[in-house]
């Protein structure tokens, strides 16, 4: 119902527990009408068609496209990247090492994505694409040049509110985002706390530019 409330028009999920939870949560959002896929524990929702469900090797996530009534293909990039050290002990070597392996890690699999979508048939240079997920990594965290130039980070360009997402109750950090290529525009985005959840959701509305 808290999700049902925003009426999405495509909803990404990280850390689902079984197709059967996604598969109640797309019925309670769409009905019959809807659409899911699932891959590991990452599940794109949608009430439009969702065609060639694929993913990039060695991590979580799921990629596909999803088809709007007038035709235009999304391209949508569901993602979660492998979990941060929670060390605080900043004073030991050990943390600052472990901390360096986490940053090389998510850089690895963000340029393994984009390897994924550089290569894919069907994906074109100007395709529409959401890039969403949880990327385990604070806001200005340099793993996000891996994406370049090309993709927004829409809630910097039409956020309001507090855009910290973890943990729900006191949300001292920003994990999650939505990234959006130049063919979208964002209209605006905000965070809302849920139950059921550890992390607040991120939700977004989107309008086609002209490019």
């Amino acid at each position: 119902e808290e999700i049902a409330a925003f009426k999405p028009d495509i909803v990404c999920l990280q850390e689902v527990l079984s197709y059967s939870e996604a598969r109640k949560l797309q019925s309670a959002l769409y009905g019959e009408e809807g659409h899911l896929k699932v891959k590991g524990s990452c599940a794109t929702l949608s009430r439009y068609p969702i065609t060639d469900p694929h993913a990039a090797p060695g991590l979580r996530n799921l990629i596909c496209y999803v088809t709007l009534d007038d035709g235009q293909l999304i391209q949508v990039v569901n993602l979660h990247l492998s979990s941060s050290t929670t060390r605080m002990d900043l004073w030991s070597t050990g943390a600052w090492e472990d901390h360096t392996r986490v940053r090389k890690k998510h850089r690895e699999e963000l340029q393994t994505v984009m390897q994924t979508l550089e290569n894919h048939p069907v994906s074109e240079d100007n395709m529409p694409t959401l890039i969403v997920g949880d990327f385990n990594s604070p806001a200005g965290d340099p793993i996000f040049e891996t994406l370049g130039d090309h993709y927004s980070d829409t809630f910097a360009d039409c956020g309001k509110g507090w855009a910290n997402t973890y943990h729900t109750k006191f949300p001292l950090l920003r994990l999650d985002y939505i990234f959006s290529s130049p063919q979208l525009f964002c209209a605006r985005s905000g965070v809302e706390r849920i139950t059921g959840s550890d992390h607040r959701m991120l939700i977004t509305d989107f309008g086609k530019t002209d490019e």
